[in-house]
């Protein structure tokens, strides 16, 4: 059940988060962050966002997308690794929910990604997918090599 929540939550942050990075930075995505820090609803937060954005817009966004690489990288590995991974998506999550009300369900998000702070995560991801693939792979042997030998039973 852990490893099938686990993969859910990753096709949950890829679907969420992975349309608003588009892969290539422009220059139409790095004016993109400007704006949406510009139009942040506290004035406060609207200064701090603008004060590290403005200066380099490309720049913070090229780092922002090696901070979630890095996050990302830390969830999908095991052990304590999990938790920091975890703990950065939530400071990230809580972290831009005030930049506007179409982040707000973020914070839903990080109450999850909070639950799972309570779990141990004693496998990696890629072993969950590589254990997954054998057993999927040893059943298909087994039938393909039942199925031969009923075939040299017949002749």
């Amino acid at each position: 059940m852990e490893a099938a929540g686990r993969t859910n939550l990753h096709r949950c942050l890829l679907c969420c988060d992975g349309p608003r990075y588009p892969w290539g930075a422009h220059s139409h995505e790095s004016a993109q962050l400007v704006h949406f820090a510009a139009k942040a609803p506290w004035g406060t937060y609207r200064d701090v966002g603008l004060w590290l954005v403005e200066p380099n817009p490309l720049a913070f966004g090229i780092l922002m997308l090696a901070f979630e690489t890095v996050t990302a990288a830390l969830i999908v590995s095991r052990g304590r690794y999990v938790k920091w991974g975890l703990l950065g998506a939530i400071v990230f999550l809580v972290g831009i929910t005030p930049l506007g009300l179409e982040e707000v369900p973020n914070v839903i998000l990080a109450a999850g990604l909070t639950f799972l702070l309570t779990k141990s995560f004693p496998t990696d991801a890629w072993t969950i997918v590589r254990r997954h693939r054998r057993r999927k792979l040893g059943s298909r042997t087994r039938t393909s090599t039942s199925s031969h030998a009923s075939d040299m039973v017949q002749r």
